[in-house]
């Protein structure tokens, strides 16, 4: 699922959200100023990882650092071997990026950290971070970081956020707390709204398509969103975030 985000080129499918590829040039990009330059990658395997791995590849080699070790785990899965952790282990990667579910990525980093691994730790927006703070101790949590695609659904000084909370604090029952998918699904209806607008009366998928198409640099309060044929992703929006212990998430 995550190499499929790697491009947005797939007809009548559009993404909110920034590409898988967006994520990882953050990633590379951050490690690369502060002076890391041996990466390792952790990733799922099956017919979508050798599209991934290159696009690793393409993105280190343009920062000027390496991937010195690469390890995946069968996909549909969240088995981690032995073999691959030993292989990072004997790596000594300064950094890993984790391309995996939470389930994995909680399985990755248990094994790695119980065998001594000490390289930071930098998860892709898809990760369960609720979902691996169950599994991992608060010592393996912490210092980790993750991809946002979305603005922080917290900070209210952003006028996107703070509409949201708005809405958010104006719902009665409601059935979850509010979150980053929360914050994604909105703007994911933002952009609905505006694309049907846009449309006029006469529905159809090829008048939608057409209206989303039209949306050029429209700023939701802080996110803008951009469309055109050929580029379904809306966005380039990437940030970090430091994962707490108690797995939180801290900018």
């Amino acid at each position: 699922m995550a190499a499929q985000r790697l491009r947005a080129e797939t007809p009548f499918v559009y993404s909110v959200r920034a590409t898988l590829r967006d994520e990882v040039t953050k990633i590379v990009e951050h490690l690369a100023t502060v002076g890391i330059t041996r990466l390792g990658l952790f990733h799922h395997d099956g017919p979508t990882a050798a599209p991934l791995i290159s696009a690793v590849e393409e993105i280190v080699k343009n920062k000027g650092v390496k991937l010195t070790v690469k390890g995946s785990y069968a996909p549909g899965t969240a088995k981690v071997s032995n073999a691959v952790v030993d292989a990072f282990i004997k790596a000594e990667p300064q950094a890993i990026i984790l391309v995996a579910s939470g389930a994995a990525a909680a399985g990755f980093v248990e094994k790695y950290r119980l065998d001594g691994g000490t390289a930071q730790l930098f998860a892709h927006s898809g990760a369960d971070i609720a979902q691996m703070s169950k599994r991992l101790s608060e010592e393996h949590m912490k210092g980790m970081a993750i991809t946002q695609v979305t603005p922080n659904p917290y900070n209210i000084s952003v006028k996107l956020s703070r509409e949201f909370s708005d809405i958010v604090a104006a719902t009665p029952n409601l059935e979850v707390p509010p979150s980053y998918a929360m914050m994604e699904g909105y703007i994911a209806g933002s952009v609905i709204v505006e694309a049907v607008r846009r449309m006029g009366a006469k529905a159809s998928r090829e008048g939608f398509s057409s209206a989303l198409e039209s949306l050029d640099n429209v700023d939701l309060g802080g996110y803008k969103v951009s469309y055109k044929p050929g580029n379904r992703s809306g966005s380039r929006f990437v940030e970090l975030s430091i994962v707490t212990e108690a797995g939180r998430i801290r900018q």
